[in-house]
């Protein structure tokens, strides 16, 4: 993971489960990372691809969220 995506994990983290209600758009991510649109895209599309995130609903309407499940192996 890049710094960008290590910091959104972390925050999300951080918040719980119920934490960022709806779940995490790609402009969050922006805002929260710095990120341009497409490598804040990039960089969400990889995390899901790396299982770490999970997707929900599509168009404007997609959210991101972590995939829960990782995090209750600890």
């Amino acid at each position: 993971m890049n710094e960008r995506q290590r910091k959104a994990v972390a925050k999300l983290l951080e918040a719980g489960p119920k934490g960022f209600s709806g779940g995490l758009s790609a402009g969050n991510y922006q805002n929260m990372t710095g990120a341009s649109r497409a490598t804040g895209h990039r960089d969400l599309s990889d995390l899901v691809e790396k299982g770490v995130m999970t997707v929900a609903g599509q168009g404007r309407g997609v959210r991101y969220d972590l995939n829960w499940a990782l995090t209750e192996r600890r």
